[in-house]
């Protein structure tokens, strides 16, 4: 097949080796012109070609969208007729990854967006929601039961191309419905990005089955800040006791950057410059949290959800209390997350594993 790549960057580059890799000839397209780009074409071999963008979407039986979002609009604009063009849009309303990287386009869907720079091309909706790192080495010759990859769109025949695509590099394709519908489910507000790992399709399937029930909730905005009449409260409170100082276990739990090293359910902490902290789950999610109570006098560490983030989570504030009961300490950890209704037994079973994780992360460290 021959496939057409407009942008030139990691996204780009990683596609067109997999591509390449399969057997496709490929044509990488860029604003700086076919002479910037002889070394990466090279490095392709006979498969890889380099072109102006004009003559590379004339060429192609798909035409693959690996831009900055920024300058989505401006690369595509130099195509004069885009009518029945197959368009695959890998883009994200995004400047850098974390809350401050997201670019604010209201109550519109990038996809949707996207599809009004290229009137008249069947646009389908790929490769965006799962992080380039992890997307790239999980397919082609390395594919496994984890490959995973969201399709979204409006034409059946222009989703069926894809999927054949995704098949070819090793992955398996997984709609998420029409182009408004499913961007936004698998764009940057919505419930099915940011997944820090590879999926296998049924759990893939899962994702979306569990999105959709959110959405037929009554769910009607696209963030983290979402709010609707059918929102439900989950929390969970348990309490451990431990035969160590209280002041030794305060300053251990109080470490907010070291949590990693006892919550068995987190894999790593980044501490943020602003304060925040990007937390990395072991279940392949991250999300951005921040202190929102440090009473020392107390012995109170309580922290929240940072607005704006995509997860199905409206918000969430965590509290761990540390007390001096009768000669020995005693810790509590709270939990109370808002999320659509129909998600209340699995967020239930998600925080109170949680928790009891934590506390055995406790309980063994502090152990005689």
């Amino acid at each position: 097949m021959n496939i057409a790549i407009i942008g030139s960057g990691r996204m780009g580059q990683a596609l067109s080796a997999l591509f390449v890799e399969a057997g496709h000839e490929v044509t990488l397209s860029n604003s700086r012109g076919p002479e910037s780009l002889d070394e990466m074409v090279a490095a392709l071999g006979p498969n890889g070609h380099a072109a102006e963008v004009t003559d590379a979407v004339a060429w192609a039986d798909v035409v693959f969208l690996a831009t900055p979002w920024g300058k989505t609009a401006e690369a595509v604009s130099v195509v004069d007729d885009w009518s029945g063009v197959v368009v695959v849009d890998g883009t994200n309303n995004r400047s850098a990854p974390g809350p401050d990287g997201l670019i604010d386009i209201g109550d519109n869907v990038s996809s949707v967006l996207v599809a009004s720079y290229v009137p008249g091309a069947r646009v389908v909706k790929a490769f965006n929601s799962t992080p380039l790192f992890i997307l790239a080495p999980a397919l082609g010759a390395n594919a496994g039961a984890n490959n995973a990859v969201y399709i979204a769109g409006d034409d059946p025949t222009a989703k069926s191309l894809v999927a054949d695509i995704i098949a070819s590099i090793g992955g398996e394709a997984v709609d998420t419905g029409d182009l408004a519908t499913g961007g936004w489910l698998q764009g940057m507000t919505g419930p099915l990005a940011g997944v820090m790992e590879m999926l296998t399709p049924a759990d893939a399937r899962s994702r979306v089955e569990a999105a959709r029930a959110a959405l037929d909730a009554g769910v009607t905005t696209h963030s983290n800040e979402t709010r609707s009449n059918n929102m439900a409260k989950v929390a969970l409170s348990k309490s451990i006791e431990l035969n160590a100082d209280a002041e030794e276990v305060w300053e251990f739990v109080s470490d907010f950057a070291g949590h990693a090293s006892w919550q068995p359910h987190i894999q790593s902490i980044e501490m943020q410059s602003n304060g925040e902290r990007k937390v990395n789950f072991t279940r392949g999610d991250s999300v951005f949290d921040r202190i929102a109570e440090l009473d020392v006098a107390g012995k109170r560490l309580a922290y929240e959800l940072v607005p704006g983030q995509a997860t199905p989570l409206a918000s969430l504030l965590a509290a761990f209390t540390v007390r001096a009961v009768d000669g020995h300490t005693e810790v509590e950890y709270a939990i109370t997350v808002e999320v659509p209704d129909p998600m209340q037994d699995m967020a239930r079973v998600g925080i109170g594993a949680d928790i009891d994780g934590a506390l055995a992360g406790l309980q063994e460290r502090f152990s005689a």
